[in-house]
């Protein structure tokens, strides 16, 4: 019984490796999303700027 369950524990730690560099690989993907969602929501700013400064004349004027 001990026998069997450490061979199967090793057996378990390579799949359990690959997992983590998995984990790790989705991990710097949702970064890369998280800057482009950053870079989004700087361009829907810069857009409300634009529209804020045309209300802004339209009232104005």
């Amino acid at each position: 019984m001990r026998c069997r369950r450490q061979r199967n524990v090793t057996g378990s730690r390579p799949s359990s490796g690959q997992q983590a560099t998995g984990n790790r690989q989705q991990a710097t993907g949702n970064r890369q999303q998280a800057t482009g969602n950053r870079q989004q929501a700087t361009g829907n700013r810069e857009r409300l700027e634009r529209e804020k400064v045309q209300t802004f004349f339209y009232v104005s004027s």
